[in-house]
């Protein structure tokens, strides 16, 4: 009897859970729902793979970052900042190579000199006596030698001068240029450009070195005003701080004195 009731309350359970299940599945808003749910637990979990799977992971904290300042250089101010290039000037030569033994055998004439090296500066010409307005080198050996160019310039001329022979002018700047004569052959041509130390030609005579062997006659001017080769040798062609002066129009009257007692001299020697 026990067995029969405990039956029928467990087929009464059974009925009521049908109904209830029929009841709702009779809902309208079932099925909506039902979709609803399944839509947002399939957007939760694409919203969870493109998290790197990692819900629990809190954000990182954003980095502020500072914007680095470019400063850009204009062309003209890398040109103010960079350290200027020094070019090595030029220092006058010998005018001659410096493997030939040679020697300074005529003066260029100054009156603060002796009158010992005033008498070197005189060169004879005719019959009589000129102030050297350059010097003249000859070799120990008394052999021609070659003759170079004591700065780099441009050749201007070739030309036969009645006392100075063949001479060859270099022009260095627009002022100053250099001479050289009694030249037996000529390296050169009017319009080429030479180097320190290339060829001009070789050492032969002149009318006023004339029996006394090869040599050279050097000068040094600045427009028409001739130097001191001597004192020009190891500087360069800028430094003019010691311009000698060599017209007799820019000598004093006792100078022009003394010069001409001294060619008196000389030519009573002679005599």
């Amino acid at each position: 009897m026990v067995s029969e009731v405990m039956h029928m309350r467990e087929e009464d359970k059974r009925s009521v859970w049908k109904f209830k299940i029929k009841r709702l599945l009779g809902k309208k808003w079932l099925y909506p729902a039902i979709y609803l749910t399944v839509a947002a637990i399939a957007l939760l979990g694409v919203w969870w793979y493109q998290q790197g799977g990692d819900l629990a992971e809190p954000p990182k904290p954003e980095v502020q970052q500072e914007e680095e300042s470019v400063t850009t250089t204009s062309p003209d101010e890398e040109k103010d900042d960079a350290v200027p290039v020094m070019t090595e000037q030029e220092l006058w030569r010998m005018p001659v190579s410096p493997s030939v033994d040679t020697e300074v055998v005529t003066k260029f004439f100054d009156f603060d000199r002796s009158l010992e090296d005033q008498e070197l500066g005189l060169v004879k010409y005719g019959n009589e006596y000129r102030q050297s307005e350059g010097i003249q080198l000859a070799s120990a050996s008394g052999n021609s030698f070659e003759v170079t160019a004591a700065m780099s310039g441009t050749v201007t001329e070739v030309r036969e001068d009645p006392m100075l022979g063949t001479v060859v002018e270099v022009n260095h700047s627009s002022d100053v240029s250099s001479l050289y004569g009694s030249l037996e052959e000529v390296s050169v041509r009017p319009g080429e450009d030479v180097e320190q130390g290339d060829m001009i030609g070789t050492a032969g005579e002149s009318e006023m070195g004339e029996g006394k062997g090869p040599r050279v006659h050097f000068e040094i001017r600045d427009q028409e005003l001739a130097l001191d080769p001597e004192k020009w040798f190891g500087r360069p062609m800028e430094d003019k701080e010691d311009k000698e002066e060599s017209s007799d129009e820019e000598r004093d009257d006792e100078e022009q004195k003394d010069s001409e007692e001294l060619r008196d001299e000389l030519e009573k020697e002679e005599e």
